[in-house]
């Protein structure tokens, strides 16, 4: 089933919207878009803000790319000492408001990668929409 949905979502990036450069008001603005350096098939983290500058919210249900077998979105949940991560099937992103993923907190999980990611390089992953939209994030890779 993720198989189908990395295949669907790869396909879908290249209909989708972007936020690249878009002066469109109902395009997502993503800033400071980061992936881990780490090596091949191993597994990373991917970090970013996304900025929802519409008149109404959306909501995040998945995320793909060609990069990796699987990306996951997570949370991590704080309990005194301990920290562990727990999967988001559904993130909100409220009209005029702000998400952000970032160490420590929300963040997309990178799993099996399919080459070594090396600080500089441009990568690039899909977040799939409640709505069937797409957003494209291209993230430089960083220690």
């Amino acid at each position: 089933m993720r198989g189908m949905l990395a295949l669907l979502l790869a396909v879908l990036a290249f209909a989708g919207c972007s936020s690249r450069g878009s002066s469109n008001p109902s395009i997502p603005r993503i800033e400071n878009a980061w992936v881990r350096a780490a090596d091949s098939s191993a597994t990373t983290a991917g970090y970013f803000t996304l900025h929802n500058t519409s008149k109404g919210p959306y909501s995040i249900v998945a995320a793909a790319g060609l990069l990796c077998d699987d990306i996951r979105l997570h949370e991590s949940v704080h309990d005194g000492a301990l920290t562990s991560m727990r999967e988001i099937t559904s993130l909100v992103v409220p009209a005029g408001g702000k998400v952000e993923f970032k160490p420590g907190g929300n963040h997309a999980m990178l799993i099996g990668l399919r080459q070594k990611l090396e600080p500089g390089r441009i990568v690039r992953f899909t977040l799939l929409l409640e709505n069937g939209g797409t957003i494209e994030i291209e993230a430089e890779v960083r220690e």
